[in-house]
């Protein structure tokens, strides 16, 4: 700051100093006052202002008059990111999103799919039940954390005449170890479209 005002090159003193070797006889006198008088009052005035200037921060302090900093925000989940996409690419084609309870009663999770007790595909997924069964209806039926969203499909179709076109997207819960590749607990999105066909023919 000090060197913007009396600097000893391109300063604001400097240039009226230059004045005087360019300008009239005439003038030299009246122009040299004048810059003494300048650079007399921004010499006193940089003399004050250095005496009351607080003293610099050393490095690294921390000036709690300061406002507080705004935390960066996190990033919202992958799986989340992913989720969202697929619902926004199916609802484009006219898909409805459907969600429904993950912890599901036995009917709709194998019996209502085709899946009876002594259905292979059961073997992996006839395992997390709970120990009292929550009722949804009259009838007490077991009660387990749902193994995919197909369950939704059911239960859609049993409120819904077709066509039918929905996603179900969730979490599903099935017996396996966990490590880096497996995961009793993950996410899935299904599909469902019933209607009617509609073949187009070229003449």
């Amino acid at each position: 700051m000090r060197d913007r005002y009396l600097g000893r090159k391109n300063s604001v003193v400097a240039s009226w100093m230059q004045l005087i070797a360019t300008s009239p006889v005439d003038q030299k006198k009246n122009i040299g006052r004048y810059a003494n008088e300048l650079k007399q009052a921004v010499e006193a005035r940089w003399a004050h202002y250095s005496e009351t200037a607080p003293e610099p921060m050393p490095a690294g302090a921390v000036d709690v008059t300061l406002p507080g900093r705004v935390p960066a925000l996190g990033h919202r989940h992958p799986l989340t990111v992913v989720r969202d996409r697929l619902e926004e690419i199916f609802t484009r084609m006219g898909f409805a999103v459907v969600e429904g309870p993950e912890a599901e009663d036995e009917w709709h999770c194998f019996d209502a799919l085709n899946m009876p007790a002594e259905h292979p595909a059961r073997d992996m997924q006839d395992t997390l039940y709970l120990a009292t069964p929550i009722t949804y209806s009259d009838t007490d039926r077991r009660t387990l954390l749902r193994t995919h969203t197909s369950s939704m499909q059911i239960r859609h179709m049993q409120a819904h005449q077709p066509p039918v076109r929905i996603v179900v997207p969730g979490r599903v819960y099935r017996r396996d170890d966990l490590d880096l590749t497996h995961s009793p607990a993950f996410g899935q999105i299904e599909g469902l479209a019933v209607g009617e066909s509609r073949a187009r023919r070229s003449i």
